[in-house]
């Protein structure tokens, strides 16, 4: 705008020194005629009169030149300004839309932010639950693992416990047998003969007895913990019931029971004693082996 306006001052400027150009030049030419140089100077005036009224179109010529030029300037200048004016409008539209738009764009950058870092933290939680269960898993598999582990350890101490426990128990059983009754095979049932040997009545042979009674105490009691209660309870009474047995009914009544029918009767009874309650812990162990080798 302001290089149109610049360019119709130059054109208004040049008119107006056309016209200062033109008027003294046309001056110059009415002095210099023979007419004017007559002596009197009669046709000076009317020449001055045409140059006059010439010079006065020519003016007012670009007067109305000037004007209709300074007219369609500010007609151009009024279109300019209302054009300016549009657009200025139209840019301030803009910018509230934009503004708008940046508002709504802002407003859904943040409702995705917080529905990403939502998703985000779901998936992190779901991640740590699994995580979590993996891990529990594999502890309580290493947990089962070494559980069973201990168990099989466990299982075969019991059964060494069981086997050397048993071994003794064979020795005391075989040991009472020899005494009592040597005629009898191994396994068979206990049964006392109707007259007690010699041999049954003297002391070193149940000394033997005696020997193996307390090794199988001894090696119960350094096993004890691998039993099962029952188990535990039952050889606890057999031990206490033989040592009784021993102890109180057949060793004193040893050297009597040859001569004296009532000793013999209470050592008989003893020895009858005795020779039940060993088959009853041989059962004893057997049936905690065969739980055992069941559980495995």
């Amino acid at each position: 705008m302001d290089v149109l306006i610049v360019f119709l001052l130059l054109i208004i400027g040049a008119m107006i020194a056309g016209a200062a150009v033109y008027v003294p030049r046309e001056l110059r030419k009415g002095g210099s005629s023979p007419m004017a140089l007559e002596p009197g100077g009669t046709n000076l005036d009317p020449l001055r009169v045409a140059l006059e009224a010439r010079y006065e179109a020519e003016v007012e010529r670009l007067r109305a030149e000037s004007q209709r030029v300074i007219g369609d300037v500010e007609t151009e200048l009024g279109r300019l300004r209302e054009t300016l004016r549009t657009s200025a409008h139209e840019q301030e539209s803009q910018i509230v839309r934009l503004r708008e738009r940046y508002a709504e764009v802002d407003g859904q950058t943040t409702q995705a932010l917080e529905q990403a870092l939502r998703d985000l933290r779901s998936h992190h939680d779901a991640e740590l639950g699994r995580l979590r269960e993996a891990i529990g898993a594999a502890i309580a598999a290493i947990a089962a693992r070494q559980r069973s582990v201990e168990d099989a350890r466990g299982a075969a101490r019991r059964a060494e416990a069981i086997g050397e426990l048993y071994r003794r128990l064979t020795k005391l059983e075989t040991t009472f047998v020899s005494v009592t009754n040597p005629v009898l095979l191994p396994g068979e049932p206990f049964v006392l003969p109707p007259e007690l040997s010699a041999e049954a009545l003297r002391w070193e042979p149940w000394k033997e007895v005696g020997d193996a009674t307390f090794a199988f105490a001894e090696t119960f009691a350094q096993h004890r913990l691998e039993f099962d209660d029952a188990t535990c309870r039952d050889l606890t009474a057999f031990i206490r019931e033989v040592r009784g047995l021993l102890t109180r009914s057949i060793y004193p009544n040893l050297q009597a029971a040859a001569t004296n029918p009532e000793t013999r009767a209470a050592l008989r009874k003893a020895l009858d004693q005795l020779g039940a309650e060993i088959p009853r812990a041989r059962e004893g162990l057997e049936r905690a082996y065969r739980e055992q080798d069941g559980e495995r």
